[in-house]
């Protein structure tokens, strides 16, 4: 997902989204890509989920990544408009617009507003060598209640998943990326696509974290990775 408009980044992202913010003179999404390229092979299937200046991201992501990435682009919709600025319907539902080009199939979600990890090659490790369904990316956190948080068990299982909680069980917040398996996947759009019927009432968003959670409810296993 790459849409949002980053209110909270304002007025920095009045101009450019947040994704093309620089850090250590690059492009956060720049940052994303040079990891991922060391970690997926050539030609790997990469679906962005556009909305806020949608021109500026799928022209410069096609004249700097198209060479090594089949990239694709839909875009979501805005639910509406405030002082001429787009708000979106959150990031469960901009996952769901991805549904085609999962195709039954592993498929890692990443999120474009945060640093990627070192190595997502050890992500895939962690799935790959654990009997599990999916592995959230988590990093611990001062101020847990703004973020994502998971509760974990002794074997780094999750116990739960809640956005933004008011008491949080754990410092452990979602950190950019999930990887979620192909056991799962059928079961996970067809969720988020019971929730994006949901009326969404003034500032919510439809979100992953309450989708996860009832997975993990309903039995699915998640890991964490670190």
């Amino acid at each position: 997902p790459i849409a949002s408009v980053g209110k909270r980044l304002q007025p920095f992202t009045y101009s450019k989204p947040k994704a093309f913010l620089k850090i250590a003179g690059k492009r956060l999404i720049d940052h994303i890509l040079i990891k991922l390229k060391k970690t997926f092979p050539k030609e790997t299937n990469i679906c962005f989920i556009v909305g806020y200046k949608k021109r500026q991201i799928t022209d410069y992501l096609k004249n700097n990544h198209s060479d090594y990435f089949n990239l694709h682009f839909v875009e979501q919709e805005p639910l509406g408009y405030e002082a001429d600025t787009p708000f979106f319907s959150g990031i469960g539902d901009a996952i769901l617009l991805a549904k085609d080009y999962a195709n039954n199939d592993d498929i890692f979600v990443f999120f474009s507003d945060r640093l990627p990890l070192e190595d997502y090659s050890q992500v895939l490790l962690n799935f790959h060598e654990d009997i599990c369904d999916g592995v959230i990316n988590v990093r611990q956190v001062s101020n847990p209640k703004y973020y994502g948080v998971v509760e974990i068990d002794e074997n780094g299982i999750v116990r739960t998943i809640i956005e933004k909680p008011e008491i949080p069980k754990s410092n452990f917040a979602v950190s950019g990326s999930y990887l979620l398996g192909m056991s799962v996947t059928p079961r996970l759009f067809k969720l988020l696509n019971e929730q994006s019927t949901i009326p969404l009432e003034n500032g919510q968003e439809h979100e992953i974290t309450p989708i996860i959670q009832q997975l993990i409810e309903e039995g699915f296993k998640f890991k964490t990775h670190e």
